[in-house]
């Protein structure tokens, strides 16, 4: 029997290309949020106010890597929870806020238990630069989009992801990734693997072939800083899929991702 589906998420952030590290995945073959998702209320609900000393530590501050930074508008995501939603204007002398970095945000009042979940903060140090594995990601998924665009027809209700091999992006980074793309293509997201969609029933196992899918996979990634070496692949059917290894490097702010080394088409 298919698990509950993913309820629209309050987000849709374009993701910019630019270069900015936590591990996990979510849930094989579901999709992203049930109700045991921490700290948060699904859209539509009424919002909660819970104490900050709840969430976090007695300080009212939580350690937070970027995720999106759009004029003042920030999101962020930590290694238990979120992702959070927070406005901050910089005060002259502050380094300029960039996604993937790791910074310390020390706030006041609670927090806001809606979808994002959001804080009003006080203070906001960067503790550590980072990379913005997220946005190499989102291009990827981009890029490979329009490759072999035939497989890409019909009517798209569902894309798969399978983000397992994926060690620089934390769980909820994952679900950003996977919400922000399939809303950028009018789809709902479902994590797992072609085999686990297959056992859900939402991919034809007898013909092998998703009518009203596609599959994308991201595997045997070895990161080192600004330089990132990953194989991808989008899967219709089994007579109908495409997929390269690559290497993408961050050149100024930017993730380049070079001619694939290795393509095939079947």
């Amino acid at each position: 029997m298919k698990k509950q589906i993913l309820l629209p998420l309050l987000l849709s952030f374009l993701l910019l290309p630019g270069c900015g590290a936590e591990t996990g995945a979510p849930p094989k073959g579901s999709s992203f949020l049930g109700s045991s998702f921490p700290g948060s209320s699904f859209p539509g609900s009424s919002s909660l106010f819970q104490p900050a000393s709840s969430l976090s530590a007695p300080s009212e501050s939580l350690t937070l890597k970027l995720c999106t930074v759009e004029g003042k508008q920030l999101t962020a995501v930590d290694k238990d929870g979120g992702p959070y939603s927070f406005s901050w204007e910089l005060i002259p002398g502050e380094t300029p806020l960039s996604p993937g970095m790791v910074v310390e945000v020390a706030f006041e009042g609670g927090v806001m238990e809606t979808y994002p979940m959001q804080l009003i903060p006080k203070k906001v140090t960067v503790k550590e630069k980072g990379w913005d594995y997220l946005s190499l990601y989102r291009k990827a998924l981009s890029d490979i989009w329009g490759e072999d665009t035939g497989l890409n027809g019909g009517t798209l209700v569902y894309f798969g992801f399978d983000f397992t091999e994926i060690a620089t992006l934390s769980k909820w980074e994952k679900q950003l990734l996977a919400q922000s793309f399939s809303e950028g293509h009018g789809t709902t997201p479902l994590f797992g693997s072609i085999t686990e969609l297959m056992e859900e029933g939402y991919i034809n196992e007898e013909h092998l072939y998703w009518e009203d899918g596609v599959h994308f996979t991201i595997s045997k990634e070895e990161a080192k800083g600004g330089k990132v070496s990953f194989s991808i692949e989008k899967w219709k059917g089994g007579l109908a899929a495409t997929g390269y290894e690559t290497t993408a490097r961050c050149k100024e702010g930017i993730w380049e991702i070079e001619d694939p080394s290795c393509m095939w088409i079947s």
